[in-house]
């Protein structure tokens, strides 16, 4: 079988349609045959996403009413810009459904995969956005010339520890000061040695949230 870590799937084209709500937004993908979870939205990369979204940014009406928080303080804004870069984006389900719930979130998602691109591209149009998220082809961080906010990583674990060991290494260098690398990973199948990995390259390394076999796992640039 062919792996969807491939940069011309030579398997052939059959479209899918799925769908799912996702952080209050009903949303729907087109998917293929040779993208990663073609058949249903990823439950880990679901869990990614809700996580993500919950433990950085707030309602601007909510710091108001909870300036005592510290936790929510720390929080972004909702209303305030972030650049976000999905990497290894399959079909785009992450960046698409951030930059659903906030429309202020500038997103790229990337991919080796040239049928994931083409078919996140039309789900960029199928959700009805427009302005300010892009899907390219990058073989990992080869054609990204910027440096994020956020990056979410759902590694593709069976296209071998050495490929996702250097997209987490290599998200270091693309990383604003103060910004955060998001991983999920099964915890028990790999996710433990990626956590490590994430705090031998950045010096830090947290467990956000862990829930049945997934935890989301962050570190953060600090220089």
């Amino acid at each position: 079988m062919e792996h969807y870590f491939t940069k011309n799937p030579s398997t052939k084209f059959r479209v899918f349609r799925i769908k799912d709500n996702v952080l209050e937004n009903n949303l729907e993908f087109f998917t293929s045959n040779s993208i990663f979870s073609k058949n249903s939205i990823d439950d880990g990369s679901k869990m990614l996403v809700e996580s993500f979204f919950q433990n950085e940014f707030i309602d601007s009406n909510e710091l108001n009413q909870e300036q005592t928080n510290q936790k929510l303080i720390n929080k972004k804004e909702i209303n305030k810009e972030q650049k976000i870069l999905d990497l290894g984006c399959a079909y785009g389900f992450v960046g698409i459904s951030l930059k659903k719930k906030n429309k202020n979130l500038l997103v790229d998602m990337i991919d080796i995969n040239s049928r994931a691109v083409f078919v996140a591209k039309r789900n960029i149009i199928l959700n009805n956005l427009d302005k300010g998220i892009n899907a390219f082809e990058s073989n990992g961080f080869e054609n990204i010339k910027e440096k994020y906010d956020y990056i979410l990583f759902n590694p593709p674990q069976s296209a071998g520890n050495l490929i996702c060991n250097n997209l987490i290494k290599d998200s270091f260098n693309h990383l604003n000061k103060n910004a955060s690398l998001y991983v999920v990973s099964r915890h028990n199948k790999g996710g433990k040695n990626f956590k490590d990995l994430m705090k031998e390259t950045f010096g830090n390394a947290e467990i956000i949230e862990k829930k049945g076999k997934y935890a989301i796992y962050k570190s953060t640039f600090i220089n």
